[in-house]
C-alpha cells in the first residue's frame, strides 16, 4: 500500500495506528505492551488468508498464542463462553481480534467478561484492562 500516510494517535486507554504494513508491526507493539500470553480470535477462513499466516507467523518467540478460530457473524453466546474459558485457562494478557466486525466485537466481549471475572471492571480512563484488546479489521465496520 503505497502513497498512504502512517500516523499515530494514542489516548488512553487506547491507541488507534492506521495504514499499511500493521500486521508487520504486531510483533514490537506487542512486546511494547507487555504481552506475555495472547488470545488471537479469528476464523479459520481468516487465519488460513495470506495475511492471517502472517499474523500467526509474525508473533515471534515472546509470547505464548492461544488460537480460536471459530467466530462467526453475530457473535454467538456460545463462541463468547468457548473464547472466554480459553483465556482464562491459558491465563491471556492480550486478545488480539483478526477479522471483520463480529472478530472484533468477540475480542471486546471476551474483554469485557475477563473484567467481570477478575472483578475489576475499569471505571476510569486510567485504569488499566485486565486484557489488553489488539483489533486488526479485514473489513470496514462499525466494530472498530
Amino acid at each position: 500500500m503505497t502513497g498512504q500516510r502512517q500516523w499515530v494517535h494514542t489516548a488512553y486507554p487506547q491507541q488507534v495506528r492506521v495504514g499499511g504494513g500493521q500486521i508487520e508491526r504486531l510483533r514490537p507493539l506487542l512486546k511494547d505492551i507487555g504481552t506475555r500470553r495472547v488470545l488471537v480470535l479469528g476464523s479459520a477462513r481468516g487465519f488460513a488468508s495470506p495475511l492471517g499466516k502472517a499474523l500467526l507467523g509474525g508473533l515471534g518467540r515472546g509470547v505464548i498464542p492461544s488460537v480460536f478460530a471459530d467466530a462467526a457473524p453475530g457473535v454467538p453466546a456460545s463462541a463468547v463462553q468457548t473464547a472466554v474459558r480459553l483465556a482464562l485457562t491459558d491465563q491471556i494478557d492480550t486478545v488480539v481480534s483478526f477479522g471483520g466486525g463480529s472478530t472484533v466485537d468477540l475480542g471486546k466481549a471476551v474483554c469485557f467478561f475477563l473484567e467481570q471475572q477478575a472483578g475489576t471492571p475499569g471505571v476510569s480512563f486510567t485504569d488499566r484492562p485486565v486484557a489488553t484488546h489488539v483489533a486488526i479489521p479485514t473489513t470496514f465496520s462499525g466494530a472498530e
